[in-house]
């Protein structure tokens, strides 16, 4: 794959129904000889409700299955506001999230990459 100018459809990585239409979408793209190379999975979660390290397996290998490519995309988990920190667990909790998103993508061969959104590093 000429990672250059990879084509993905980009939507929430969300298993099931809307997997399933992505799919089907690529497809149709795809028969008309379109290209289509992955999906892109963008990711915006909250701390404590990031899915799974196998809910976003399970929405990659879907892709895999049907030929295609993914990469989860826009990676951040925020804390809705500064007192979410101490009730959900605190940066511990928002670091076992990134590391079962970024699992998951090492878990399935056709993901090809973590995009991280919106960092910052105020002790540069």
């Amino acid at each position: 794959m000429d990672y250059s100018s990879s084509t993905q459809l980009t939507h929430h990585p969300d298993p099931g129904a809307k997997a399933n239409a992505v799919i089907a979408l690529a497809s149709k793209i795809r028969a008309i000889g379109g290209r289509i190379d992955g999906a892109g999975l963008e990711s915006h979660f909250e701390v404590s409700y990031s899915p799974s390290r196998t809910q976003i397996a399970t929405v990659m290998s879907q892709y895999a299955a049907a030929g295609m490519d993914s990469v989860l995309t826009e990676l951040d988990i925020r804390f809705v506001n500064v007192s979410n920190v101490a009730a959900y667990g605190g940066f511990a909790q928002q670091a076992t999230d990134y590391y079962n998103s970024v699992s998951a993508c090492m878990d399935v061969a056709t993901c090809k990459g973590v995009v991280v959104w919106d960092f910052v590093d105020k002790c540069e």
